[in-house]
């Protein structure tokens, strides 16, 4: 019988760690409109899917208009991190006329001026485990 919670214990504990190869992003998401809703952290892995598909969500609840994420990301690499407040927790960016009806923002504070956001200016070189802060507008 111990031999089998052994195991058991075992398998649990290993379903709990990252997987090999991975690296962990830590995302703080500030300045939120309330903390009714969620927020929502979407991770870009490439160009090609850059606001067409989320690579990777994560959704947080909201304490004191803030957020915490911790994403899996499957590799060091290169991405671009986006984080908006889902208030109606819809799963997706309310728009109206192009234009983002809940607040949220891009890594490395990249604010788009006129247009669509572009890729290159929020990407983030994730080597080893670190923490961005994304402060929403």
């Amino acid at each position: 019988m111990w031999n089998k919670l052994a195991v058991c214990g075992a398998v649990l504990g290993m379903m709990t760690m990252p997987v090999l190869g991975s690296v962990e992003l830590t995302v703080t998401a500030k300045n939120a409109k309330s903390n009714k809703g969620k927020i929502r952290v979407v991770v870009y892995a490439s160009k090609e899917t850059f606001l067409r598909k989320y690579d990777i969500t994560v959704d947080v609840p909201i304490v004191q208009k803030s957020a915490v994420a911790k994403v899996q990301l499957p590799k060091p690499g290169k991405y671009c991190v986006a984080a908006f407040h889902d208030e109606n927790e819809n799963g997706e960016l309310d728009m109206t006329f192009f234009i983002p009806r809940e607040r949220g923002a891009f890594s490395n504070q990249y604010l788009p001026k006129m247009g669509p956001p572009k890729y290159e200016p929020c990407l983030i070189d994730v080597k080893e485990p670190m923490a961005i802060a994304i402060e929403m507008r």
